[in-house]
């Protein structure tokens, strides 16, 4: 690819003022920042005659356009020689159909080509190393850090004696310190672990200061199972997955969530777990199942981070005014965890439903319930696209309007809905659609910006009205809670 005005041979004309550039044209269906690379052949072969060849590259700069890297492959051709045993060897080895090949010609084959297999990316990494000196460590008196407690003397690396000890050969290292965490002696990290998985699928942990396991800490509702989760988690090798569908094929997680008059008063907290806690969803998920009911989000796992749609102006009022253009294509719908995130300006969907900012650790997030969140899951640029895409997947998979807000229903609640939330649902629908039939502009606008083209044709009023319905379902209370 070559930008126009800016070709390859701009590269290497020796003139100064031209050189290759990448951007795109106007009209251009290239990839705008891809990468890019051009390959130059001598006209004739190199005859060196013995001597060394040196090749040298002369760097001029054209308006900040620069090659980035340089790779040079040479074919080297010498008079034809007598082959060795052993390169004769090798190539009957090569010239021998795979399937009958001996194990010989095998480890032949793999040993000549074993220099030339790609070998893995490495980066390097900052390490600890420990000093030849160690400094002296003391407790400070009150916390003083100009009073060390020179009585009790210099401390040496230990644990609590409530916990094992660290098994190490001289002074403790960190290496020692990691061992101790994951020994099957130590029964902290395995009850940390489980309690924070615990709390995932029932809204609130066995020790529901997950965050605290010390003396300020709540005490486990649950000891005995909190223990026999950890002894487990250690007996099933560390295997998350083993106890992810521990959990969620106990009796205990599969109970409905429906309200029991008798435990109002019994255990109002649900404490004692004799049913299944009702909660909403993270904010990620919130965002997550809403492109999975409409259809458009996009699986793909990693890459760089994306800017899905937000409202205009929400980052006016930050010391920087940062500039964000939203994702386009597949990227614009991926899961919420690859959002791009500032620190001074977290992604306002996210800290509306209680994400932290990431300025402080969190490891026990809040739960509020407000009027913003109804008005941002109504509002939202981004929940606005997810409501069209929604109308156009039912458009496209029900014959009938009743059956496509049946459909809608089925997507965002997985269930059928009763017989009075249908009747109030097709309400709702008529109502708009009609509203819509009297001002043709006003339902073209609402859908002009759709990301599927089925809603830009046929009944206007129509489409305009099942978007409208799609926020309704939408913005729910029971859509962003998990029962």
């Amino acid at each position: 690819h070559e930008q126009p005005n800016y070709a390859i041979s701009g590269a290497l004309d020796n003139d100064p003022k031209s050189g290759w550039a990448i951007n795109v044209g106007a009209n251009s269906t290239a990839k705008m920042n891809a990468p890019h690379e051009a390959i130059f052949f001598l006209e004739k072969p190199v005859a060196t005659g013995g001597k060394p060849l040196q090749i040298r590259l002369k760097h001029e700069q054209n308006n900040s356009y620069l090659i980035g890297r340089f790779a040079f492959d040479f074919i080297a051709t010498t008079p034809t020689v007598a082959l060795s045993d052993a390169d004769q060897k090798l190539l009957a080895a090569l010239q021998t159909e795979k399937a009958k090949r001996n194990d010989e010609q095998k480890k032949l084959i793999e040993t000549a080509f074993e220099p030339s297999r790609p070998k893995p990316n490495t980066v390097d990494l900052m390490v600890m190393k420990e000093r030849a000196q160690l400094r002296p460590t003391f407790l400070m008196q009150r916390g003083d850090f100009l009073r060390p407690d020179q009585k009790l003397g210099a401390l040496e690396p230990g644990t609590l004696a409530v916990l094992p000890p660290l098994k190490n050969q001289g002074r403790a290292t960190r290496l020692d310190l990691a061992k101790w965490l994951v020994s099957s002696e130590n029964p902290l990290t395995p009850r940390v672990t489980m309690n924070r998985i615990w709390m995932r699928y029932f809204g609130r942990g066995l020790v529901e200061t997950e965050e605290d396991f010390g003396s300020q800490g709540s005490a486990p509702t649950h000891p005995e199972l909190l223990d026999w989760l950890s002894r487990e988690f250690v007996r099933q090798k560390w295997s998350q997955k083993a106890m992810h569908r521990l959990i969620v094929t106990s009796a205990t997680y599969q109970q409905s969530s429906k309200a029991r008059p008798d435990l109002k008063e019994k255990d109002p907290l649900n404490l004692f777990l004799a049913k299944q806690s009702r909660h909403r969803v993270e904010a990620e998920i919130v965002r997550d199942a809403a492109l999975s009911a409409s259809g458009l989000f996009s699986p793909t796992i990693g890459g760089p981070s994306v800017r899905p749609p937000q409202p205009e102006g929400v980052y006016a009022f930050t010391q920087v005014n940062k500039k964000w253009t939203p994702s386009t294509g597949s990227d614009r719908y991926r899961r919420a965890l690859y959002t791009l995130f500032y620190r001074s300006s977290p992604f306002p969907l996210l800290t509306t439903f209680d994400s932290p900012d990431f300025q402080v650790v969190c490891t026990r997030r809040t739960r509020s319930n407000t009027p913003l969140q109804s008005l941002t899951l109504a509002n939202d640029p981004a929940f606005l696209e997810i409501a069209q895409g929604l109308a156009a997947r039912v458009l496209k998979e029900a014959p009938d309007d009743s059956g496509r807000l049946k459909r809608m229903f089925w997507l965002c609640l997985s269930r059928e809905p009763s017989a009075k939330e249908l009747a109030v649902l097709q309400s709702y629908f008529a109502k708009q659609k009609a509203a819509f039939a009297l001002d043709e502009k006003a339902a073209q606008k609402f859908t002009e910006s759709a990301p599927s083209p089925d809603l830009k044709q046929g009944d206007a009023a129509q489409n305009a009205a099942l978007v409208a319905a799609a926020r309704t379902v939408l913005n729910t209370d029971a859509f962003i809670t998990r029962e």
